[in-house]
């Protein structure tokens, strides 16, 4: 599975195994009562974000639903992706918010302009975890993880191009026309509850001339029997990303519990050029 480094935690259930494997959600300690009333519409970005000059530039907006809810079912969260230049590579950030503004996750990649990964910040607000990743050599990750007074820290081996949320997408439009030919792309996703990485295969199963599908099956028979595949859908002409169906990296937060769940995004708002 690519991590030559320490022991993982093991997590409750199959689905908080998946959303740990893909999205980082951490489920450790005890969590607050939390919770803010959801209004009817999405506001804008809080007035606390930082101006866009400052973010760089938007390039879409992500609205979850529950996966397998139907067409009327309530939204749930919303995310920006933002994108800048940055020490001569560019940086990646996505924001999750609740329904009413408050941000519950920000993650952001530090990367070149094929979604080569140099370093990963994740502040999961609504567990506590704050992580940061710095890509040592090729092959090799130091990951650090700071929950209250615990820190952990583990440097990983991987085999495969390292991936995490904010280059995820960016890695299916470089490995395009591969993927077009029939061909598969092995990645290694970085994990970071279980401070591992787990390698998935990525495959195009369905091209037409309004959209294109792509599944990310687990690359590894123990963790298939743990993680569903993940389904990406893509505009074929204009190569937006239109939905997404898997794992959710935010966690539904009801009674002041935290539930890992498995989340469909669908795009708007979409910059002239994905990047």
């Amino acid at each position: 599975m690519g991590s030559r480094g320490r022991g993982v935690k093991t997590l409750r259930g199959s689905k908080s195994v998946a959303c740990a494997v893909l999205a980082g959600s951490t489920m450790l300690g005890e969590t607050p009562a939390l919770g803010d009333p959801a209004p009817a519409t999405m506001p804008s970005a809080p007035s606390t974000s930082p101006a866009p000059a400052v973010r760089g530039e938007r390039i879409y907006r992500g609205t979850y639903y529950e996966r397998g809810a139907p067409a009327s079912a309530p939204k749930v969260f919303w995310y920006e992706r933002w994108i800048k230049a940055e020490a001569g590579l560019l940086r990646s950030t996505h924001t999750h918010h609740t329904l009413g503004g408050r941000v519950v996750l920000r993650q952001s990649a530090l990367h070149a302009a094929d979604y080569t990964l140099s370093g990963f910040e994740s502040d999961h607000r609504q567990t506590g975890a704050r992580v940061e990743a710095s890509v040592l050599a090729p092959g090799r990750v130091r990951l650090q993880r700071t929950l209250g007074s615990d820190v952990e820290t583990v440097v990983l081996e991987h085999e495969h191009p390292l991936v995490v949320g904010p280059t995820l997408y960016g890695t299916l439009l470089r490995h395009w026309d591969t993927l077009a030919a029939g061909r598969s792309v092995v990645v290694d996703y970085l994990s970071i509850e279980r401070l591992d990485t787990y390698a998935f295969e990525i495959r195009r199963v369905s091209s037409d001339a309004t959209t294109t599908s792509f599944e990310l099956e687990p690359h590894g028979f123990m963790l298939s029997l743990l993680v569903a595949p993940l389904r990406v859908v893509l505009l074929t002409k204009t190569r937006q990303v239109l939905r997404y169906e898997g794992p959710s990296p935010v966690l539904l937060e009801a009674g002041g519990e935290l539930d890992s769940f498995d989340a469909r995004i669908e795009y708007s708002d979409w910059a002239a050029v994905f990047r």
